[in-house]
């Protein structure tokens, strides 16, 4: 084992193994395996940002499959005529990040198809990971401030302010957020009449809140809603549960509110 190590050594030092070489094959091992990682953890962010790094050192030839999801992903992109459509552009292009996770670009339309989608938040991680892998980028300027507008996008979108109610009429109160999530108001969906005896929203989740209304015509029965904000921040999610005013609980169902305006 020694004798193999000293006649590395040498082939080093009289130039018959490239130094920078060594180094590029470590690097390009390490990049393999991190890669394969990512498949199982394709939202892991620190994780990618360690791939960039090492695909700076690499440099490793573009994937066939990057080509070919990048060449789908532009056609579900020319196809698409409303904000859903664009969620099959970025499954496209989520394959092509998956299968070249170095390249500055693959994160560039992978952000653009996301914001068209309405998914802010995600399209400020992919224009983020864009900027670091494509720092001398032409366009990096043109990023930073699409980045500021998508920012303010995503704390629009995760507001809990507006007015909520049911599509189908079925008698379920709007519910109407104002002011921060400070204050929420009660409008009857049917000839009952309701006043806000709990509201709180969650701290450390400020798109999720629990509500409690008592019934004014049927004291005391009241309805417990526990809601919270869904990433496109048009609909709300959760759960009601009623407890009538001879005091048997029904079993909670799930409830869906849309916002209205």
């Amino acid at each position: 084992m020694k004798n193999i190590l000293f006649r590395v050594f040498l082939m080093l030092l009289m130039g018959f193994i490239p130094v920078g070489l060594t180094l590029a094959q470590s690097a390009s091992d390490q990049l393999t395996t991190l890669v394969t990682q990512l498949q199982s953890s394709p939202d892991d962010q620190d994780l990618k940002m360690k791939i960039i790094a090492l695909g700076h050192k690499a440099k490793p030839a573009k994937p066939e499959d990057f080509e070919r999801f990048t060449a789908r992903g532009k056609t579900a992109m020319e196809e698409a005529k409303e904000p859903k459509d664009f969620d099959a552009a970025v499954t496209e292009f989520q394959k092509a990040v998956l299968a070249a996770p170095w390249l500055g670009i693959g994160y560039f339309n992978l952000g653009v198809a996301q914001e068209k989608a309405g998914h802010f938040k995600k399209a400020l991680d992919d224009f983020r990971l864009y900027l670091v892998a494509s720092p001398k980028a032409a366009d990096a300027a043109k990023v930073k401030t699409k980045i500021y507008s998508l920012e303010y996008k995503q704390e629009k979108q995760g507001s809990l302010d507006g007015v909520w109610a049911v599509t189908n009429g079925n008698g379920t109160p709007f519910f109407t957020i104002t002011d921060g999530a400070e204050k929420i108001s009660v409008t009857p969906g049917d000839n009952n009449q309701y006043e806000v005896t709990k509201y709180l929203v969650d701290p450390q989740n400020k798109q999720h809140f629990t509500l409690q209304i008592t019934d004014i015509n049927h004291r005391p029965a009241n309805y417990v809603y526990d809601m919270t904000l869904d990433e496109d921040g048009k609909t709300l999610s959760g759960m009601e549960t009623l407890t009538q005013d001879n005091g048997n609980v029904v079993a909670p169902w799930d409830i869906k509110l849309y916002r209205k305006k």
